[in-house]
This record gives C-alpha cells, structure tokens and sequence, in this order.
C-alpha cells in the first residue's frame, strides 16, 4: 500500500514537472518566435525613408522612400551608364547618367522607370503622381571612380494634376 501510494505521488508530481516544464517551452519558442518576427521586420521597414508630396528629397541607391498615404513604395534600384562630364575634364557636351527607378503601388501595380540627368525622360507618372529627378550625385571627378551604393538620388514627387 505504502508502494503503490509513493509510486502515485512521483507519478503525480512527474506529471505536473512535466507539464510547467512543456508549458514553458512552448512560452519560450513564442517568445522566441515572436522576437525574431519583430526584428526581420524592423530590419525590412528601416530602409524606408517617408516622402512628402512636393517636397525635393534625397535617396542613395539601393534604399527605397514611400509615400506613406497612398501606399507607393519607391526603389532607387541602381544607376544605369554615367558619362556625365567629369569635373576637371573637358568635353564636347555635359554627358548624362540614369537613373533607374523601381515603382510600387498598394493595388500590386509596378514599374521600372529610367530617369536622366541631362537627356529625357526626367520625370515619369505613376499611379497620380509625377516622380522628377531633380540631381544626382556625387558628380564624377576625373580619374576617379564612383562605387555604385554612393549613388544619391534628389527626387520630387508631386500630384499628376500640378
């Protein structure tokens, strides 16, 4: 009788060992879990940088600005070909640099867009709005070379109506 008391009390208190200690793992792998749902998504909204209609602003290549009330996400993906005159040199016309643009809007449209410094097209319309390049820099220097990711793009985004 002793026996089978004391095998029923271990029984007992093994089951409720095991039970905190299944309840607190799984508190932890949601904590966890959680956590890391937080930081993959800080990480992804920290490269957005907030546009304000009619307002110039800068943005380096690679990073991307919204427009945050209608929802339209622009990406300054890379800059395509800069023969823009370097400073120093002398040349027979100012030269131009691309800039290519990757657009997105909240109903899932999208469009890649090439803007130019010098040549046109400069601005491009998007889901009612007009996107301008206004600059580009840094400007090229003679002998010198620009890495890609310096690339900072001056924009101006406004209503399609102004």
């Amino acid at each position: 009788m002793v026996v089978k008391l004391y095998s029923k009390v271990i029984s007992i208190t093994f089951r409720k060992t095991f039970n905190q200690i299944k309840e607190k793992m799984i508190k932890l792998i949601f904590l966890l879990s959680l956590s890391l749902l937080i930081i993959r998504c800080s990480d992804s909204l920290t490269n957005y940088n907030e546009v304000v209609l009619d307002k110039e602003f800068n943005i380096k290549a690679g990073d991307s600005a919204i427009l945050s009330q209608p929802g339209v996400i622009i990406k300054f993906k890379t800059v395509e070909g800069d023969s823009r005159c370097p400073t120093g040199a002398i040349c027979v016309w100012e030269g131009n640099a691309t800039v290519v643009l990757e657009l997105k809007n909240s109903n899932g449209d999208t469009l890649t867009a090439k803007l130019n410094t010098s040549l046109e097209p400069r601005t491009v319309e998007f889901s009612n709005f007009t996107i301008e390049l206004k600059n580009l820099s840094p400007y090229p220097k003679l002998d010198e070379t620009i890495n890609p990711k310096d690339y900072i793009a001056a924009l101006l985004v406004k209503n399609k109506a102004n």
